[in-house]
């Protein structure tokens, strides 16, 4: 299960969303997940849901490949949907927020790892350095922002993968099996204990490789300039159509 994670595994295909601005991907992203926020009854989730539809399909990439990544989330929309049921009891209401929240969540998930599958790591961290660059006014560092975002994304499958290794040496080794009670928390514990010494000793060497070779996202310059193309003005059209049917639907249907 921890080997499926798909969030932040980039799929390299020619599809119509990779070639798309990076930072127009970034910000559509950031709108629909508002929108998956403010989506207060199932007819308005199926906005983005329809939308997750097209550009999975116009994407080039694998259904196998993005919905995979759900069963290592199982547990916690799991969780999220069972605490919304609890909180309004066993009525049709009740489960109405729990399917949303369970929605929700899948949304979420399905989003990020379509983004993470189409969009290169370094392209993820320029578009949020350009993204945050006008919070330079507040003292805010844009290039710094943009290098831990990048460290960030690059750890989550190296840490799965790290993870998914550990567990199979422990079950190799007649140790990790999971039971109940007690047994299942140490069966984690032993699980994360060792995950995140590897982890600690990973950033440590990557902080002494940047330190000996004197880096510095100051004065850095990039290769390529993103700009925008004819396909890029057509995508921030249809974003702007799929934000007013959104916004109509949701504040006066």
């Amino acid at each position: 299960m921890l080997k499926d994670v798909t969030l932040g595994r980039y799929c390299e295909k020619e599809g119509l969303l990779h070639a798309l601005n990076p930072l127009l991907k970034l910000c559509s992203l950031l709108l629909v997940l508002v929108s998956i926020f403010l989506s207060n009854s199932l007819l308005t989730l199926t906005f983005p849901l329809l939308l997750f539809l097209i550009l999975l399909f116009v994407s080039s990439v694998r259904p196998s490949f993005i919905f995979r990544g759900l069963g290592s989330y199982f547990v916690v929309i799991l969780v999220f949907t069972l605490i919304r049921f609890a909180l309004y009891g066993l009525t049709v209401k009740g489960a109405t927020e729990a399917l949303k929240i369970a929605l929700r969540l899948i949304l979420i998930i399905l989003f990020s790892s379509l983004y993470s599958s189409t969009t290169l790591s370094d392209d993820s961290a320029r578009a949020l350095e350009l993204l945050v660059r006008p919070l330079g006014i507040f003292g805010v560092n844009s290039r710094y922002v943009s290098l831990v975002f990048s460290v960030a994304l690059r750890f989550i499958p190296v840490l799965s993968e790290q993870a998914s290794k550990i567990r199979q040496a422990q079950i190799s080794r007649c140790g990790g099996a999971y039971g109940r009670g007690s047994m299942r928390l140490k069966a984690v514990l032993s699980l994360l204990v060792p995950l995140f010494a590897s982890s600690y000793r990973r950033s440590v060497q990557l902080s002494m490789a940047m330190d000996s070779r004197c880096f510095s996202p100051e004065g850095s310059t990039h290769l390529y300039e993103l700009s925008f193309s004819t396909r890029d003005w057509i995508s921030v059209l249809l974003l702007l159509l799929y934000s007013f049917s959104f916004c109509f639907v949701r504040y006066f249907i």
